[in-house]
């Protein structure tokens, strides 16, 4: 009489159906968590604008201007590091996620933005200006005018 032995661990087919089915679910799940480490970066740059804008407010109330003596406030008067250009490189865990800069500046206006590089790219610019009028552009090559139509909650063409 023979003894039928107990089968112990699983077949080859099961191996690869439970690796089939952990792939799938991985591609499923990878899109999903590249967006939220991206809406994470474009939120902490968002964040940086708005400091940057409390900044030139306190500029200005301190110089009744952001242009004293006829010079635009830059970046750098506010203690940010610039490059040649005067953009400041947004990177808040040592690699750089936007490019800041400060422009359009006059007495009583200015216009911020954002230019996503690296991960971010394919993100769109973020813009900001002394009204607190927000903007964020669909495109990398092209800023954004932040003005009454626009925000940072949707994306403008």
């Amino acid at each position: 009489m023979e003894v039928a032995l107990k089968q112990k661990g699983l077949t080859l087919v099961e191996l690869i159906v439970v690796i089939a089915i952990l792939g799938i679910i991985a591609a499923i799940a990878y899109p999903s968590y590249k967006n939220a480490g991206q809406k994470t970066k474009r939120v902490e740059v968002q964040t940086e604008l708005v400091n940057i804008a409390g900044q030139l407010q306190r500029f200005k109330m301190a110089n009744y201007s952001f242009t004293p003596n006829g010079t635009a406030v830059t970046l750098a008067n506010l203690g940010y590091t610039v490059n040649a250009s005067g953009e400041y490189s947004f990177a808040p865990n040592q690699q750089a996620t936007y490019i800041i800069t400060l422009n359009a500046v006059t007495a009583n206006t200015w216009r911020l933005s954002a230019r996503p590089v690296g991960g971010q790219l394919g993100n769109g610019y973020l813009g900001l200006n002394q009204a607190d009028m927000r903007c964020w552009s669909s495109s990398d090559v092209m800023w954004c005018d932040p003005n009454s139509s626009t925000s940072w909650t949707k994306q403008s063409p």
